[in-house]
């Protein structure tokens, strides 16, 4: 018995030996990787982004300044990543789309043992449907939200402008959803292709329809909602430089040029929502003299009140906005670099105060529209000309349609100051067969002046549109769909009514509305 009592006390005294030299052990380890061995409630999310992983020696030499980044990333502390985010491009011969994912996934599982949270956009270089890419629309993480913008949705060379409004339609749809919800984390928009104008808008047709876009994120910004736009895809021929060449920031406040549905036309606008490539990975040649060239990726601090956003490239933390030069590359003019320099960290305030879709019970009244030396009245739609739809939502809060000119008359439009001026307004032309033609006349400041078009001599009318009032805008036969609502302008007689529903008939080969 005695014996046996030995040996117990001599097994406690060697266990507890070992307990005292592990707990020397573990007082003289970094906090950092102390942090790596446990999940501390409270602690921030931080989630890293890229783009355009495509590199021309290959995957591997793609690999390598990803793990360069990375190092750095982590030798500045962030030992750890919750997840990551890219916005396409993952392969140089437009070919190897998936390896190439792959290859990114490798990455990130040895460096931070990273198996989901990684949102894989789809870029110009991918193939439609391979394996690793994310799908279009809500990607959502536990921590923030995440909406995907597919190159297939928002094209690169855009000749599509009905794909486009579709995608705006069904961002607005989950973007009014966060509204409803007040929900205050960070909402992160993921898109190859940017949204401001570039000689890429002039040349190529890229971005040619990126207000409708813009309009629906702008308008979700000044409800409330924390959103950061992140693209790639503009990282050679010097795109990009009179922005910041490889890195570019613009926060919320900044201006921004936003084409108008055209290749030549751009709008000035002012960013409701923090907006930025991603970083480039692969390479940035072909640039404007000056321009930055780095290539970097970035790292997304979130906390319960603010997120923290810094830029990193294989040297440490770097600038998140260069400063951009003329972009003299093809002869191109119009615009002025943006010289602004955004150094690393800025802090993106999280608001909580959400206010959702503004939704109008009475109309604007006192809106003119004068040509040379006439004034027109306008027709108010009243709300209850107006019937709940599913299929398209106006962007705006409410739209003009201007008819009743000849070809070349210069108008403009006055909107009363009260509750209306600082609105965002779009105005638009109507044709005989209910054709809308945007005419690239936004009215922010109570005015507009636009060169008529094409114009029948129809009314005036103001036409409203909310979360809960929306209509169709049949611009082709292909719109029209069975069940639905439509208001149409025409030039009606005394007794006839002036808002009808059309059906689509054919007679003697022709097709056309037939309104009932």
């Amino acid at each position: 018995m005695e014996e046996q009592r030995i040996k117990t006390r001599g097994t406690f005294s060697k266990l507890l030996t070992f307990m005292l030299a592990l707990v020397i052990v573990l007082s003289m380890m970094p906090v950092a990787a102390l942090a790596e061995t446990a999940s501390v409630p409270g602690a921030p999310v931080i989630v890293i982004a890229g783009s355009d992983f495509q590199n021309s020696g290959g995957n591997e030499a793609g690999a390598v300044t990803v793990n360069g980044i990375i190092d750095a990333m982590q030798a500045a502390g962030y030992s750890s990543a919750n997840g990551f985010l890219s916005c396409g491009d993952y392969d140089y011969e437009y070919t190897e789309t998936s390896a190439g994912i792959n290859t990114l996934k490798t990455v990130l599982n040895e460096q931070y043992g990273l198996t989901d949270n990684m949102v894989f956009t789809q870029g110009n270089h991918d193939t439609a449907g391979s394996a690793g890419l994310s799908p279009s629309g809500n990607n959502d993480a536990a921590d923030y939200g995440v909406f995907v913008i597919n190159e297939d949705d928002y094209m690169w060379h855009n000749d599509n402008e009905t794909t486009v409004k579709n995608t705006a339609a069904s961002l607005k749809s989950y973007l009014d959803a966060k509204a409803a919800e007040s929900y205050s984390k960070p909402i992160f928009i993921l898109s190859h292709l940017p949204l401001h104008y570039s000689m890429r808008t002039k040349l190529d047709g890229d971005g040619k329809y990126a207000n409708y876009i813009f309009d629906v994120i702008n308008q979700a910004g000044a409800s409330g909602l924390n959103i950061i736009f992140l693209y790639g895809h503009d990282h050679s021929n010097g795109w990009d430089d009179y922005l910041g060449g490889s890195a570019v920031y613009l926060a919320k406040g900044d201006s921004i040029n936003i084409a108008q549905a055209s290749q030549t036309s751009f709008q000035s606008e002012t960013l409701n929502f923090t907006y930025m490539n991603a970083g480039y990975t692969g390479y940035y040649s072909n640039v404007n003299e000056g321009s930055e060239t780095e290539l970097t990726m970035t790292v997304f601090e979130i906390g319960s009140e603010s997120v923290s956003v810094k830029r990193f490239s294989q040297s440490g933390m770097y600038n998140l906005k260069s400063a951009g030069v003329t972009n003299s590359y093809k002869g191109e003019s119009g615009y002025s670099p943006n010289t602004a320099v955004y150094t690393s960290p800025q802090t993106v305030i999280l608001n909580t105060d959400i206010t959702g879709p503004t939704v109008f019970t009475d109309q604007p009244t006192g809106i003119t529209v004068t040509t040379i030396g006439t004034a027109l009245s306008v027709t108010p739609v009243t709300d209850a000309q107006f019937e709940n739809t599913a299929k398209y939502s106006s962007y705006s809060a409410f739209d003009i349609v201007v008819d009743g000119y000849t070809d070349g008359t210069s108008a403009t439009v006055t909107i009363p100051a009260a509750g209306y001026s600082s609105l965002r307004t779009r105005v638009y032309s109507i044709a005989e067969d209910g054709t809308l033609t945007d005419m690239n006349a936004v009215i922010k400041d109570g005015t507009a002046t636009f060169t008529t078009s094409h114009f029948s001599k129809y009314a005036i009318a103001e036409l409203a549109a909310a979360a809960e009032k929306t209509y169709y805008r049949v611009t082709s036969l292909s719109d029209i769909v069975s069940e639905g609502k439509y208001l149409i302008i025409y030039n009606g007689g005394a007794n006839a009514a002036s808002f009808m529903k059309p059906e689509v008939v054919t007679r003697q080969s022709r097709t056309g509305f037939e309104l009932v």
